[in-house]
């Protein structure tokens, strides 16, 4: 669990120190709120991983925009992403937890912003590395897959909402594989 918690971390800070550097390396200013932060819910889609582990996971996103795009320039940028989802119920006598963990990277596109708008809509992919995790009984289990997600979203000033879908695979557990895919509802916050 530990080198879970510092492997989460030393990923997380890897694209400040990207950027860090590239921010000495140019002469250049640096784009306007690169990162972005969310939080909310995640509703897994298969039957069986919804009655073991619940139906409603927590749900964190950070994600580091390559360059975040302005009013002028382009509405397209690539990003990396580090996401987390997990849930726990007790189900027939045990406690079950289930999470996932995905790093990746992916891109966004947005609408092109008008002086008369307010709102900016956009959609994005991603394509990552995800460990999936589940653990009752005595027993745990995490797997690693090639995951990808989906979402779409509006942008209002520096906040968001986004409406998305994500597959960080499946975990065989006991002979059997389960998809741990399903829907997500983030709010979030761009810096």
């Amino acid at each position: 669990m530990k080198f879970r918690i510092v492997a989460l971390l030393a990923i997380a800070l890897s694209p400040l120190a990207v950027s860090t550097a590239h921010a000495q390396s140019t002469t250049s200013t640096t784009p306007a709120q690169p990162w972005v932060i969310k939080l909310g819910a995640f509703f897994p889609s298969n039957g069986d991983v919804k009655n073991a582990t619940g139906s409603t996971w927590f749900n964190a996103g950070a994600e580091y925009n390559l360059a975040p795009s302005t009013a002028s320039t382009t509405p397209a940028n690539g990003l990396v992403y580090l996401d987390y989802a997990g849930g726990s119920k007790t189900y027939r006598g045990v406690d079950v937890n289930a999470d996932y963990v995905g790093l990746g990277v992916g891109g966004k596109i947005s609408a092109q912003q008008t002086a008369h708008s307010a709102l900016t809509p956009y959609a994005g992919v991603g394509l990552g590395c995800y460990l999936v995790h589940a653990s009752g009984g005595g027993e745990s289990k995490t797997d690693t897959n090639i995951g990808f997600k989906v979402d779409a979203g509006v942008q209002f000033s520096q906040f968001l909402l986004e409406l998305g879908y994500t597959d960080p695979g499946n975990i065989h557990a006991d002979g059997d594989s389960k998809n741990v895919g399903g829907i997500t509802l983030d709010a979030g916050v761009k810096f």
